[in-house]
């Protein structure tokens, strides 16, 4: 009797043995295994951090690179818009003075030819009076037009020189230009050269003056 619980004491002890040598290798494999898990979070981790900031980067460069395309784009439509602006501003501009000059020879014209006849119709039947204010004032725009009297300067950008010229076509030579900030007129009209002519003008108008007499 004794010896079969000697024997089970004895098997009970190698029981407990063996049962501590399998708790202490499950903690050491546990141990271990926590080891290496915690290493691997760390490596996940530092993966992850590196993926994120990699995207992060990215996402950051393509969104410069779109609000940057996305002002130049901007600009360049801003760029355009002032460049027609400031094309039409040149060309009206342009085509205003134009307009200005023609009128201003117009209406010198016209106020010559009525002062002449007011002149002649005291000496000269009222047809012959208007012919030759008509005729006068054509000779003397005539000299004015090719700039032989002197010019019209006209002060404003350098841009707008060519422009203006080609607007005014036949009256191109009565002008010069001036480089200036600002649009302005003035005159170098040298009355030498007209009163010259006026004074030939005349005398041909005595001559037929004094033909009509004579005919009488």
């Amino acid at each position: 009797m004794s010896d079969a619980v000697l024997s089970r004491l004895e098997d009970f002890s190698r029981l407990g043995s063996l049962s501590d040598k399998i708790v202490l290798s499950e903690t050491i494999i546990s141990n271990s295994t926590a080891d290496v898990t915690f290493s691997s979070i760390a490596d996940f981790q530092k993966e992850q951090d590196k993926a994120y900031q990699e995207g992060y980067n990215k996402a950051i460069h393509d969104r410069e690179l779109y609000w940057k395309s996305k002002n130049d784009f901007i600009q360049r439509s801003h760029d355009n818009e002032i460049a027609d602006l400031r094309e039409l501003f040149e060309s009206s501009t342009s085509k205003a003075i134009a307009i200005a000059v023609r009128d201003s020879f117009k209406c010198f014209s016209d106020s010559l030819e009525c002062e002449v006849i007011r002149i002649l119709k005291s000496v000269l039947d009222i047809g012959l009076s208007r012919k030759a204010a008509i005729e006068f004032a054509a000779v003397v725009v005539d000299f004015l037009k090719k700039g032989d009297c002197g010019k019209i300067v006209i002060h404003g950008p350098k841009n707008l020189h060519s422009l203006i010229e080609e607007c005014l076509g036949e009256y191109s030579s009565a002008v010069c230009y001036e480089n200036a900030d600002t649009v302005e007129f003035s005159t170098k009209i040298f009355g030498s050269v007209i009163k010259t002519r006026l004074e030939s003008w005349l005398s041909d108008v005595k001559a037929k003056i004094v033909s009509q007499q004579v005919s009488k």
